[in-house]
Parts: C-alpha cells; sequence; structure tokens
C-alpha cells in the first residue's frame, strides 16, 4: 500500500452475514450499507421536525448516526 501505517492493518472476520452471498451476487459493498443506513435515519429524524429544523447539516448528521447505528449492530452480534 505505500503507508507507514498498512503494516499494522489487521483483517477482522466477521463470518457470514445472513442474505448476503457474493457468489450469488447479493453481496453489498459498505458505502451501499452506509448510505442506506442514512438515507433511513433521515427519514426518521424528519418525523419530528420541530428536532430536524434544529439540526445543522442534516445529511452529515444522518450519516453519522447511520454509522454508528452500523457500529452498534456490529459489536453487538455475538461472535
Amino acid at each position: 500500500m505505500g503507508l507507514s501505517w498498512a503494516s499494522k492493518l489487521e483483517h477482522v472476520n466477521f463470518g457470514m452475514v445472513k442474505g448476503m452471498s457474493t457468489r450469488t451476487g447479493t453481496g453489498v459493498s459498505l458505502n451501499g450499507l452506509i448510505d442506506d443506513a442514512a438515507r433511513v435515519m433521515k427519514v426518521q429524524m424528519g418525523s419530528n421536525p420541530e428536532k430536524y429544523s434544529a439540526v445543522e447539516d442534516v445529511d452529515m448528521t444522518s450519516r453519522e448516526i447511520g454509522i454508528t447505528g452500523i457500529k452498534i449492530q456490529d459489536m453487538a452480534a455475538k461472535r
């Protein structure tokens, strides 16, 4: 990779993901997953117009909340 920190990277296997298979073409990219989570969070945030209008950057906030949700889900999975 040519980056000073590349040698410190470690692969973390998280096993099978229900409904996903690269062989059958049902794999999902992380970017796609983040985009979907952000879209869902933006809709959810919009359900409270008062709080929605108070958010300075709705796109960035919904993306950050979506990423946080993905992290929480991943950490909660038993391995």
